[in-house]
């Protein structure tokens, strides 16, 4: 039986692959140096994690009554694709790591909520 994949545990284990990534790639150029230099940034990854995390936190959203979490979800996802569009610039590519950071606080939340409450969450915080 196929069971539901849960937005939750999908939009954190993406932005914590997404976080991985976007810091291990400097890390690896330094070390390695030239030949893994030329491989690129591999900027089509970053469209798949903001996919995935649209995804994941538009579900979440759909699902909590928390009007901060649904805040928090969709400040954490601007500044996730903001990072993603700017990437090229040096300071607003911080605004990805950011938006991760946002994104792994909010499904956490939302997970540790909806476990506590149930299914159907009945806070308003």
């Amino acid at each position: 039986m196929l069971k539901k994949l849960n937005s939750d545990f999908l939009g954190m284990f993406s932005s914590m692959l997404c976080l991985i990534h976007c810091l291990a790639l400097p890390m690896l150029v330094v070390f390695s140096g030239e030949a893994i230099k030329n491989i690129g940034h591999l900027e089509f990854l970053d469209w798949i994690f903001a996919v995935i995390s649209l995804y994941a936190a538009y579900d979440s959203i759909k699902k909590t009554k928390s009007k901060y979490l649904r805040i928090s979800f969709i400040i954490g996802w601007i500044f996730f694709i903001l990072g993603v569009f700017q990437h090229e610039d040096e300071f607003l590519s911080y605004s990805l790591h950011l938006g991760s950071l946002i994104l792994i606080i909010s499904h956490i939340r939302n997970y540790i909520l909806t476990r506590k409450y149930g299914c159907e969450v009945k806070y308003e915080k």
